[in-house]
């Protein structure tokens, strides 16, 4: 028998012998990992009030995988802006020199820049450990003739599953 008519497959894919046409067989990948992709879900929900911007979060899809942004709007142009993640608190934490409130218990933190338009993005991979439930708020630090001012957006909770 000829390597090219050779009936043994291998690993259930791919006939012993010449080497097929490989488009089937990376399009099937790609409907798999999609599907992979597809079954994890995100759910976002938002939480108290704005004070100096708005908070969004969605699930949004790549040709490659599935992530996570957040878009922040209303921002002062240039300011730093801070996406806070964690749980949150009993309570709302004033920020100092502020009457915004800091609705999320800080555990960790990822910094930015507002654009000269007051928005900035965020954006992340959906965790390969589901489920997943955390929530998170931008506070952003400005600069004024008469110091520092600290604002914060309305908070998001996100669970993933």
């Amino acid at each position: 028998m000829r390597a090219a008519t050779a009936t043994v497959w291998l690993l259930g894919l791919i006939p012993a012998g010449r080497m097929p046409n490989m488009k089937p067989i990376a399009i099937a990948a790609a409907l798999v990992l999609a599907t992979a992709a597809s079954a994890q879900t995100c759910a976002f929900s938002l939480f108290g009030r704005p004070c100096g911007g708005n908070l969004a979060g969605q699930q949004v899809t790549t040709p490659t995988a599935s992530g996570i942004r957040f878009d922040a709007a209303n921002l002062a142009p240039g300011a730093v802006a801070i996406l806070v993640f964690g749980q949150q608190p009993s309570q709302g934490i004033q920020l100092p020199g502020s009457n915004c409130l800091l609705l999320v218990q800080p555990g960790s933190t990822v910094v930015a820049q507002a654009d000269r338009t007051g928005s900035c993005t965020f954006r992340f991979p959906i965790p390969t450990r589901l489920p997943v439930a955390a929530d998170f708020q931008v506070v952003t630090i400005g600069f004024t003739r008469n110091g520092r001012i600290a604002e914060s957006t309305n908070g998001v909770s996100l669970a993933c599953r």
